[in-house]
């Protein structure tokens, strides 16, 4: 299981946008023409419009080429807004030739990736003077997972807005951490604790943080130095914690973090995309600064 895991990160970073669904909206005289979209603007990524069936569960994901034009752009917060049902979506960079329509994906999809939300609403908004770059060559994936857990069907919205800094404001980038660990398989009646540590190779400020878990997991820990940062219960809808002032963290640094997992099934759980039947267990956040010629993605498994 490791080892395949291994090569989904490795090798199957996914997200996903939208064909039709591009939007601009200038606060610096945007408008809706993306070809004027200059500093200080929106742009809104909206994927084409799908159906859960009561007690469904999906993955849908949209690829868009680059929404700047394909030029580098700075991204100086993000939004997004899921209708009822949703569990989470993730951002992605993907090599995109033309917009796409909206398709089936799977909850395996996972990388390079500069935003991701498991509530509902979410707004993620850098310090003074640090940017996501979003680079000029990448198009755009968004995926989206969904669980219908009412009696009817739903029909689901998804958009993801883009904040573009202004001008001579940026002074540093942004990154990810994203790191999982695959060994959560727990025993039929039986409750487990796993527990996983990963390096920060680079001295770093971390400024967001958020545990991902599925509906048979109790408890999210995340700490580092003996100081816990993040904390949650909350499986299907885990908060996105603002961790100011920022968490520093020193070259080598430990992150450390446990899942508590409580299977009263008959059947074994173990590491899969289902939020139902499988089980994940996985801290990300947001960081600064990347240094010069580093990947922005923090990755381990």
């Amino acid at each position: 299981m490791k080892t395949n895991v291994g090569l989904v990160i490795a090798l199957t970073f996914a997200a996903c946008s939208s064909g039709n669904g591009i939007q601009g909206n200038g606060d610096g005289g945007g408008g809706g023409d993306l070809g004027q979209i200059q500093q200080g603007d929106t742009v809104t990524l909206t994927l084409d419009p799908f159906t859960v069936q009561a007690g469904g569960e999906v993955f849908k994901y949209q690829d868009f080429v680059n929404p700047f034009g394909g030029v580098d752009t700075e991204v100086s917060a993000w939004e997004s807004h899921m209708s009822t049902g949703s569990h989470h979506l993730l951002v992605f960079y993907q090599t995109v030739t033309s917009n796409q329509p909206l398709v089936d994906g799977n909850g395996l999809m996972f990388g390079p990736t500069p935003y991701g939300a498991q509530q509902p609403d979410l707004t993620i908004t850098y310090p003074d003077g640090v940017a996501a770059l979003v680079p000029g060559n990448q198009g755009i994936r968004i995926q989206a997972h969904y669980l219908n857990a009412s009696p009817n069907t739903i029909n689901p919205t998804v958009k993801v807005v883009f904040h573009i800094a202004k001008a001579g404001t940026v002074t540093q980038h942004a990154g990810v951490f994203f790191m999982l660990n695959p060994d959560v398989t727990t025993a039929p009646m039986s409750t487990r604790t796993v527990t996983k540590s990963c390096p920060i190779p680079f001295a770093a400020n971390l400024i967001y943080a958020t545990g991902h878990m599925h509906q048979h997991a109790t408890d999210f820990t995340a700490t580092t130095n003996g100081t816990m940062f993040y904390q949650t219960s909350d499986w299907s809808q885990a908060p996105t914690r603002t961790l100011s002032p920022p968490l520093q963290v020193t070259a080598g640094q430990m992150l450390t973090w446990s899942c508590t997992f409580d299977n009263q099934t008959s059947s074994t759980l173990i590491f899969g995309e289902s939020a139902q039947t499988n089980e994940m267990c996985i801290l990300s956040g947001q960081y600064y600064p990347v240094p010069a010629g580093s990947n922005p993605l923090i990755g381990c498994n």
